[in-house]
């Protein structure tokens, strides 16, 4: 009789054992095909629109010159964000290669690494700032370009820029009164036609609006022909009545966010 009692334990613990095993199986096999990858997500954007990661003193580019074919950005994840443009334009490569190092050199990007040998067929630019960009330019028609564009970031850690020279000169002639008071100067380049000084302040974008709106309507020499203002940026269009010169001012956000960016075109 004891011996099957003990037969009859057996038995169930094996029958129990195998039922364990075999849920235990099931169990994970159901787990596996429930986990479900996740695709990143694509915006497409319409073509005068800017990515939501995109960097904020990007130039305005004028539609005669510019024209956008492509913007999207594509999520990975919410650590790894890549925003692209593609657009053609009427510069040649060696033009807009200067167009968009002038930008990086000026706005306080690192420039990594840079490609404009004659004998190479694409242009290239590297950089990096708050994320990583790169340029790429292309030749295409009647002497035209094409240029991807390629941003990528972090938006939950952007990187640190490095810290950078700051310059004090400005163009010769220069009017002091188009220089923000409480403002520093990162510099100034210039061609031909224009010169394109570039100050910093620590004043929020409203205050030195004012000043500059204000300051054109003193001086009536000035008209002023186009403003607009709001919190992130704003921007100042003016032509000079008597010399025809054309001014233009845009307050903008800067790669450290205690500053603004004032950046001035003036026509020489």
């Amino acid at each position: 009789m004891r011996r099957v009692v003990v037969l009859i334990i057996l038995f169930l613990i094996l029958v129990g054992a195998y039922y364990g095993v075999f849920y235990l199986y099931k169990s994970r096999q159901k787990s596996k095909i429930e986990v479900v990858l996740l695709k990143p997500q694509v915006i497409e954007y319409k073509k005068n629109e800017d990515p939501q990661n995109w960097p904020p003193d990007f130039p305005k580019m004028n539609k005669e010159d510019f024209e956008v074919l492509l913007v999207r950005e594509t999520i990975y994840s919410p650590t790894w964000v890549v925003a692209e443009k593609t657009i053609k334009t009427k510069y040649s490569k060696s033009r807009a290669f200067k167009f968009f190092k002038d930008y990086l050199n000026n706005t306080f990007w690192k420039i990594n690494e840079e490609i404009s040998n004659p004998d190479q067929i694409q242009y290239l630019l590297r950089a990096e700032r708050e994320g990583d960009i790169l340029i790429t330019i292309n030749p295409f028609e009647k002497n035209y370009s094409i240029i991807h564009i390629k941003y990528e970031i972090n938006p939950q850690n952007p990187k640190k820029p490095e810290p950078r020279q700051v310059f004090k000169e400005l163009p010769q002639n220069f009017p002091d009164y188009l220089v923000y008071p409480k403002s520093k100067i990162a510099g100034f380049m210039e061609d031909k036609t224009k010169v394109y000084p570039v100050l910093f302040s620590e004043d929020d974008v409203k205050s030195i609006y004012d000043f500059y709106v204000k300051t054109l309507k003193n001086d009536k020499n000035w008209e002023i022909v186009y403003q607009n203002q709001n919190n992130f940026s704003s921007t100042i269009q003016a032509r000079h009545k008597t010399l025809n010169k054309s001014l233009k001012i845009d307050i903008l956000p800067s790669p450290d966010p205690k500053l603004r960016s004032i950046n001035i075109t003036l026509e020489k």
